[in-house]
């Protein structure tokens, strides 16, 4: 799925319309952060990047907070 730029003033229909396939683009983004999630945790893969824990990779290399990474 493509991304949908945003364009202000748009007619209603057109709004609508990149609102729902912007909804989509990110369900769909969501559901492949998992499984790429899934797979460094598999495979332990954070370790290549000097981190100790999934927790201390989503930190330092996602940039996520600390109470976002404890999620």
């Amino acid at each position: 799925m493509s991304a949908v730029a945003f364009v202000s003033g748009q007619s209603p229909a057109r709004v609508h319309s990149s609102l729902r396939r912007s909804l989509a683009a990110l369900e769909e983004a969501q559901q492949c952060a998992v499984l790429w999630f899934g797979e460094v945790m598999r495979r332990r893969l954070y370790r290549d990047f000097e981190c100790s824990s999934m927790n201390q990779y989503a930190v330092r290399e996602l940039g996520f907070s600390q109470s976002r990474a404890r999620d």
